[in-house]
């Protein structure tokens, strides 16, 4: 027999959250909020178009401003023990990218993304018949929506501290989807994934946005490569 109404012990009853009070007080902490003794702020230089090369680059006057400068493969960055000088330097990087030529223009992108998108189908459920469904339907309605380009915009944005040493690595990162970034960070710093610890704190949204982890991958390079506590935390444009 259905339980009564008045007999519900959890359903149309408010729940206190868990994390409210730590939220409300300001208590709560984020990727950003961990701060190592020996912290770099790590900033990256970006190229300015998907696909773009990177033809040369001069950080000497970042260098003689202080920051330290990594250059790893296809990664250039300048870390500073203040993330406002980080900013400076970063400013006086010069860089030269050769951008790939565009494809696509904003009247062309829907029909490159009809033709390119990828449209997997579920494990495990029939792919069904969309012709046999339109002779058993009594009406058809079609139509054609466009939307513009969109991207996630939480408020905080994709941040992670990273701890590398003795052949061990430790990262907070805001990230939805901790036990997917472990193998692919593994690998990115040559670890075993055993050696790897991602630890999730709070995230500042996310909606899908967070599920992979650049950011964590980034702040894991840097600190191997410098032996250092580094923590890379994207600005407005990057995000």
């Amino acid at each position: 027999a259905p339980k009564p109404v008045k007999a519900y012990a959890v359903a149309g009853h408010s729940v206190a959250r868990k994390d409210g009070l730590e939220k409300v007080t300001g208590k709560a902490k984020y990727a950003g909020d961990l701060t190592p003794s020996g912290l770099l702020h790590a900033r990256l230089v970006r190229p300015p178009a998907h696909g773009a090369k990177l033809k040369d680059v001069d950080t000497a006057a970042a260098e003689k401003f202080g920051a330290r400068v990594v250059k790893d493969g296809d990664m250039v960055a300048v870390l500073h023990e203040r993330p406002d000088l980080a900013d400076r330097a970063l400013g006086m990087v010069k860089a030269q990218f050769e951008p790939p030529q565009p494809s696509v223009d904003d009247k062309s992108i829907f029909d490159h993304l009809l033709k390119t998108a990828p449209r997997p189908q579920p494990a495990g459920r029939p792919a069904g018949d969309v012709a046999e469904g339109e002779k058993q339907a009594t009406a058809i309605v079609e139509e054609t929506y466009l939307n513009s380009y969109v991207a996630h915009a939480p408020m905080e944005t994709h941040t992670a501290t990273a701890v590398v040493e003795n052949g061990k690595a430790t990262v907070w990162v805001s990230t939805q989807a901790p036990y997917m970034l472990k193998p692919q960070l593994a690998q990115a710093i040559g670890f075993p994934p055993e050696n790897v610890r991602i630890i999730a704190p709070y995230v500042g949204g996310g909606f899908g946005g967070k599920t992979a982890g650049p950011q964590a991958v980034e702040a894991a390079r840097l600190s191997k490569a410098t032996g250092k506590p580094v923590q890379v935390m994207w600005n407005r444009e990057e995000e």
